[in-house]
């Protein structure tokens, strides 16, 4: 089963820039390194830059589990977990059930 979801990250200023950094690489990483992966979006909300979102789409559940497990997950999840460990970030994530994407459309 495809598995889709969305994480929104709200980051103190002072840290928005390595966070965005850690989530392009991890992005491109992952889009280079795993054949599971559909989407994997970084986004900044234009009234507030300091809000993040991620938009990532999944061949399957296993191909989530995979993503989870690599290296590039690991170094951008662990910088946000310390952020939020020191008060200075919070993630909120949404597991969706689609009701139509382009993802699927094009299979």
């Amino acid at each position: 089963m495809e598995r889709f979801l969305i994480i929104t990250m709200q980051i103190d200023p002072e840290h928005t820039q390595s966070v965005v950094d850690a989530y392009r690489e991890h992005g491109r990483v992952a889009s280079e390194t795993e054949p599971g992966l559909v989407r994997f979006d970084v986004h900044q909300d234009q009234a507030d830059p300091n809000r993040i979102f991620l938009y990532e789409a999944y061949a399957s559940d296993e191909a989530h589990a995979s993503h989870v497990e690599g290296d590039s997950h690991k170094r951008a999840r662990g910088l946000v977990d310390t952020l939020i460990e020191q008060g200075k970030a919070t993630r909120t994530p949404a597991n969706l059930n689609p009701v139509y994407t382009h993802a699927l459309a094009r299979r």
